[in-house]
């Protein structure tokens, strides 16, 4: 049995006690069998593998992260919360996790303490041993990610191969790449923070990832066709972020490929599917090339105004300074397929108010926007120039 379990179970018999240990970011570690009281927040939590975040607002007064000793937080009735103790478990200055106790019917004595303090260093042990295996897999994985995109096409199977193996994944495993930009002054370190979370929350299905140009740069293996596995894939990358402290911006998703060959196509698919989820709110900070649609054409395209008329030639005047409501209106307009009654009900505004900035946009562009060709053009320009962040 894993060592870390069995300090918990010997401590939690011992005690008579249930006993549970986390990391800094609430993901449960370890957790004994059911020993004396109980109350709902725990067995919630247990259920649901994730801690409430009105029970984490509840703990954050009590500064765990920074605690150098045990920590008694009181009960809440209205978060069915019985009183916790909660030791930290550090070794040479690091946090590694807490072990947590409920403190109550009775409260814990200091004998019991003493016996969870010694439990605590022997976790403290554990823990730091398993963070360096952990921290020296991610090292040796990282430098092979960053040989994989080496542009000789020999040396990308044999890297590929050699990862592939060392996940005791097929050789003709599909991966998907996924790439995020990383804020912060100390990108490396908060890169090799993340991919040591994500590898012990994820296994083997966790990222083979390294740092480049201020970017998360990552594979992970995926069944093809499986796009929600992607996204769940995706919203597990982001949670592992948040615990280790790392700040991504929108992660992107490329095409799954099996062999060394397409890999750079799928990272190029990754960085511009992370272009638009840091660009458009709905996409939730995150989006896969996949199901990029018609967005897929503005790939090649400048984001800026020059763009905007490459796509529809004469479109930037409906940009210039003032004319921000008209260029708006109208891209609403086109979104609503040309609904006059839809557009005007989404803007807020009167149906006549509508019609003359639709005037306006006819003499700007001096072209009909009902007509297909023009209609098809000026629409994706709009939709450029909001990605551009030239139109609100």
């Amino acid at each position: 049995m894993d060592e870390v379990q069995t300090a918990v179970d010997d401590l939690a018999a011992r005690l008579g006690r249930s006993v549970c240990v986390e990391e800094p970011g609430f993901r449960p570690l370890a957790v004994s069998a059911h020993y004396g009281v109980v109350d709902p927040a725990r067995v919630a939590s247990l259920l649901s593998r994730r801690t409430d975040p009105a029970l984490i607002r509840h703990f954050a007064g009590a500064r765990l992260d920074a605690a150098a000793g045990p920590v008694r937080i009181d009960g809440n009735p209205g978060l069915e919360l019985l009183p916790r103790l909660v030791v930290p478990v550090r070794q040479h200055g690091w946090l590694l996790g807490h072990i947590w106790l409920i403190d109550a019917e009775p409260p814990v004595g200091a004998a019991e303490l003493t016996e969870v303090q010694a439990t605590a260093a022997r976790l403290g042990q554990l823990l730091w041993r398993r963070r360096q295996v952990v921290d020296h897999a991610v090292a040796e994985e990282s430098a092979m990610l960053l040989a994989l995109l080496d542009p000789d096409l020999a040396r990308r199977r044999g890297v590929l191969e050699q990862l592939l193996l060392r996940r005791e994944l097929p050789a003709d495993a599909a991966i998907v790449a996924v790439t995020a930009g990383v804020r912060g002054d100390r990108v490396d370190e908060a890169v090799r923070l993340l991919l040591a979370d994500a590898r012990q929350a994820m296994g083997p299905d966790a990222p083979m990832g390294a740092a480049r140009d201020g970017r998360l740069v990552a594979l992970a293996p995926v069944r093809v066709g499986d796009a929600a596995a992607r996204r769940r894939w995706g919203s597990a990358l982001r949670a592992s972020a948040a615990r280790s402290g790392a700040e991504l911006g929108g992660i992107g998703l490329g095409s799954a490929v099996i062999g060394a060959q397409d890999v750079l196509g799928s990272l190029e698919h990754a960085s511009y599917a992370a272009r638009i989820a840091d660009r458009l709110p709905e996409r939730q900070g995150m989006a896969a090339w996949d199901d990029l649609g018609h967005l897929r054409m503005f790939a090649s395209v400048p984001w800026d105004v020059h763009g905007v008329d490459l796509v529809h030639p004469g479109a930037s005047r409906l940009l210039d300074g003032g004319r921000d409501s008209v260029a708006a209106t109208l891209l609403t307009y086109l979104d609503h397929g040309g609904s006059a009654q839809s557009a005007a009900a989404a803007l807020n505004i009167h149906r006549t108010t509508l019609y003359y900035r639709l005037g306006r946009a006819r003499e700007l562009l001096g072209t009909d926007v009902g007509e297909g060709e023009a209609r098809l053009g000026v629409h994706a320009a709009l939709v450029l120039a909001r990605l551009a962040g030239l139109l609100s």
